[in-house]
């Protein structure tokens, strides 16, 4: 019985040993992707902001502007393989520097609204087209910017899992572009090491409220590199009217070069904090699935199948133990058992006899 436990131990050792590099290297893999369960609001903001504001018709400057982005998993059209993600980007005024949630167009606060669904490969973070969302794999994956349908190409909502140190090419939407994103060195925020990229933007045609505009942005974006996850963003924003007006021919002089929106916006320290406590909760899944469990399935491997080999050995001795028993006969292995002890316990005294001549006399002449 001790044999054949031995050998099932052995024998699942051996395969846990098998199994911990396939699921490392083979499955693990496959298991890293972003998040289908996102819900979440990021607070921004900026002082100083400029906008051409149509209730005071012309350029004023803010003392401060309430950014809100919230971003929701839209879970109809993600699957295995693609995730959709919506989001509301709101600039609201605020002169009092409080955090608002988006305003609509009729609230005097209001400053523009912007509004996108995206879909992109959970794997690779790259933008997805066309009809490969939904459960079937075959639904149109509804990309969209201020409810128009949108093409797009290169990194969008997230980075891919597993950045690496070098140039992205990202989406921008109000240019309706990929742009480059370069690699631009290694920074520490909320306590992690995060990569920075960043993206400039000059002069791109755009719009604003429906007049031609020219877009000019740096983003600056602090990407967690194990999770793709930005902890940290900055938009440098300098968007101008070219004058033009939609069926007019010639340059309206009350509206060239006038600034739209202009300053700088980023991440409040709130959505610094949320977005680093996201990444971790994601870098200690990539760690079990990555680490842990090909560790663990190392381990008792090792353990099952050294118990497994020394069952198997102490089973193997007992077993030639009773078939020596058997061949000898239980009557003979009992004689030789008293043998054995009767011989250890004393050994025979001989009886020293006198030594004598032929004559039948002692030596010693006796």
């Amino acid at each position: 019985m001790k044999r054949i436990l031995g050998l099932l131990a052995f024998g699942l050792g051996v395969l846990l040993l098998v199994m911990a590099p396939v699921i490392k290297f083979a499955v693990a893999p496959g298991l890293l992707k972003a998040p289908v369960d996102l819900d979440v609001t990021l607070p921004h903001g900026g002082e100083n902001f400029t906008y051409l504001s149509a209730k005071d018709g012309g350029e004023i400057v803010l003392p401060y502007v309430s950014v809100s982005r919230h971003i929701r998993t839209n879970t109809d059209l993600s699957n295995d393989k693609v995730a959709v993600y919506e989001q509301a980007l709101c600039l609201s005024r605020s002169d009092d520097k409080a955090q608002l949630p988006c305003t609509t167009g009729s609230d005097d606060r209001t400053i523009a609204n912007y509004y996108r669904s995206f879909a992109f490969d959970r794997k690779t973070g790259m933008a997805v087209n066309g009809n490969v969302c939904g459960s079937d794999g075959k639904t149109d994956c509804k990309n969209t910017y201020n409810d128009k349908p949108v093409t797009r190409e290169g990194v969008g909502s997230i980075f891919p899992m597993g950045t690496e140190k070098k140039d992205y090419l990202v989406w921008d939407d109000p240019s309706g572009k990929a742009w480059p994103a370069k690699f631009s060195g290694v920074e520490k925020i909320e306590g992690l090491e995060t990569y920075k990229f960043v993206q400039t933007i000059t002069d791109a045609p755009a719009d604003t409220k429906g007049l031609p505009s020219l877009y000019s942005n740096t983003r600056t974006l602090w990407v967690e590199p194990r999770t793709g996850a930005t902890i940290h963003g900055q938009e440098e924003l300098d968007q101008r009217l070219t004058g033009e007006e939609p069926g007019k021919s010639g340059l309206n002089p009350q509206l060239e070069n006038k600034t739209a929106l202009k300053g700088t916006l980023a991440f409040l320290p709130e959505a610094n904090k949320i977005q680093a406590d996201k990444a971790r909760e994601g870098i200690k899944s990539i760690d079990m699935i990555t680490k842990w469990l090909p560790l663990a399935l190392l381990v008792l491997g090792a353990l099952l199948a050294l118990l497994g080999y020394l069952l198997s050995r102490r089973g193997r001795d007992d077993d030639d133990q009773r078939a020596a028993r058997r061949t000898v006969g239980p009557d003979e292995s009992r004689e030789r058992v008293v043998r054995s002890g009767s011989a250890g316990a004393s050994a025979p005294t001989e009886r020293m006899e006198p030594a004598v001549d032929r004559r039948g006399r002692d030596l010693d002449g006796r």
